[in-house]
Formats: C-alpha cells, structure tokens, sequence
C-alpha cells in the first residue's frame, strides 16, 4: 500500500465508508465497468443467473449505495480514483486528506461534498462508468460466490494473539468459503499460490483483524489475486490500527466497513453503503 492513510467502510459495499489518519490504499487494483445488468445500487444476489466477470483497474474505492457516505477523516489517503454511485451520497474530507486522483460522481445535484482536503484529479461527472462498474462488481460477487468450494478447510478464521497460518493453493482457482474472518493482535494469515493462481474467498460473516494483525500473499501471487468476497449483508468489515489486507474486499451488501488509523488494504474497496466513522 501506498502513503499512511486508512479506508474506512471501503470495498463493495453498500453504506458508510470512513478512512482515517495514517493509513491507505494501494489501488492496486480496481473495478473496470464490463456490464450493464443491474439498476445502481440492486444487489446482484437477487438476481437469477451470475455473469463471469473481472475486476479491473477504474476505481481504487468505489461506493454503490444511493445514499452512501464516505468519509476521510485528517491524513487519509486514497491511491487512485474514487467512485460514488450515489443519488443522495455524502463525501466528507477533512484536513490533509487526500484522494490521490479523480472523484467521480453522478451529477452535481447527486452528491454533497465538504472538501476541506486534496482532490488530485478534480471531480467529473460520469454517471455512465459508475453504474456500469458497479454492475460488474455485483456480477463478481455473485459469480464467485457460485464457484464451488475446491479448499474445504478451514471453513473459518479464528486466530490468537501472535498465531499463523498459511493456506497453500493449487494452480488455478483456489475457492474458499468462510463464516467469519476473526484474527487477533498481530496474527498472521498467508495465502501462497503458483504464479497465475488465484484465490477467492467467500466470507458469510463478519472480518474483524486486530491491531497489527497481517494478512498476506507469497509464491508468486500478488494482492489482485485474492479477494475477500463478502456474502450478504451480515457482518461488519472492521479493520483495527494497524492492519495490512495485501487483498481486494468485496461487499456489495455490506453495509459498514471501518478502516482504523495506519490500515493497508493491498487491493481494490468496493462497498455498498457507509465508509466512515465507527
């Protein structure tokens, strides 16, 4: 990841998403619009067939909820574009914050901005390219999560204080299905693959790492090459100071996603709802 600056409420989400001092996004990776199957803001899980699709480089944050709110609190910092496919959104930047590219948004009516930090690339208007790369994030969630389960265990995360784990995929696809993901002070969880390979990890519940604690690729993966793909809308995404995510988080349903102070996420955010205060 990139500058201290953290992100809060962040990944395809559907609510508030809050990034606080000293901690940040890489923008790695991000969604590139691909389809054009869903209104903005309908979730791709009540639909009846899932389009294979990929998440692309658009947007480091992206927001698809009408009424979400992101909030950057003093110091964060965005590496990338961000995006708010809202009609009646809130973004709200303190003092040295940054989004570190453009801001889009869907008209100028749409959106209410208090910008009392640094928007790199300005604000544009393109409600076209926000709906579309919304869709496509509904239809990687729910494609993912109809991929059958090839690493049956573990089928949760429940790391101690100071524990590890290293979880070894094949080449190819390696699919994950979790109820929760609870990781303690400075635990370690790593996914290691053959280069190309891939992990996607299906979560049902809540992720909750604890100060410091990592989460990690090795082999010859990178972080665009696992994503945490939030199922539904139970369970926050609440990642304490300290943490490095060297992943993509996907919850199009998930409606709080808090980002403390000193946070890494290696890959893209995209929420459905609120980034911001805990």
């Amino acid at each position: 990841m990139l500058p201290t600056s953290s992100i809060k409420r962040l990944v395809v989400v559907s609510a508030v998403l809050m990034l606080t001092a000293c901690s940040g996004n890489k923008g790695i990776s991000s969604l590139t619009p691909q389809s054009q199957n869903v209104a903005s803001g309908q979730t791709r899980a009540a639909q009846s067939t899932c389009t294979p699709s990929t998440l692309g480089t658009a947007f480091a944050v992206l927001a698809i909820d009408a009424q979400a709110q992101v909030h950057l609190e003093q110091g964060a910092y965005i590496n990338g574009d961000t995006g708010m496919d809202s009609t009646q959104g809130q973004i709200h930047l303190e003092q040295n914050s940054v989004i570190n590219g453009r801001l889009h948004l869907v008209s100028a009516s749409a959106t209410q901005v208090q910008n009392q930090g640094t928007i790199t690339g300005g604000i544009v208007y393109d409600p076209s390219v926000l709906s579309a790369a919304a869709n496509n994030a509904e239809d990687v969630s729910c494609y993912d999560n109809s991929l059958p389960t090839t690493i049956p265990s573990p089928s949760t995360i429940n790391l101690s204080q100071g524990q590890s784990l290293t979880i070894t995929g094949a080449t190819g696809v390696n699919v994950l299905r979790f109820s929760a993901v609870d990781m303690g002070q400075n635990s370690t969880l790593t996914f290691q693959a053959p280069a190309g390979s891939k992990f996607i990890v299906n979560v049902a519940g809540e992720a909750h790492p604890q100060q410091n604690a990592k989460v990690l690729v090795k082999g010859g993966i990178s972080s665009s090459d696992v994503t945490f793909n939030f199922i539904g809308n139970q369970g926050d995404i609440h990642l304490e100071q300290g943490v490095v995510w060297d992943a993509t988080i996907l919850g199009v349903a998930r409606q709080e996603t808090h980002l403390e102070k000193n946070v890494i996420v290696g890959g893209v955010i995209v929420v459905d709802g609120q980034i911001g205060r805990a």
